[in-house]
């Protein structure tokens, strides 16, 4: 059976801070955010902003990662 191959590069243990799209020409900060005490995702700072959700995976760690934003 053929070995898993690893992601390259490896996945960071850097704080999500930017998202960065450039065909879409994005470039925003982004925020981290998670539920209320009624279970509602909370909102970015504002229409520039990006909210990354801690329920979700990290970016690069191979599943679902959440975001919001305008």
């Amino acid at each position: 059976m053929a070995k898993p191959t690893e992601p390259w590069p490896p996945p960071s243990e850097a704080p999500v801070a930017r998202i960065v799209i450039p065909r879409f020409e994005v470039e925003a900060p982004v925020v981290v955010r998670g539920v209320d005490g009624a279970g509602v995702m909370q909102t970015p700072d504002g229409p520039e902003d990006v909210a990354w959700y801690d329920f979700s995976a990290k970016p690069g760690y191979g599943s679902n990662a959440v975001f919001s934003g305008h």
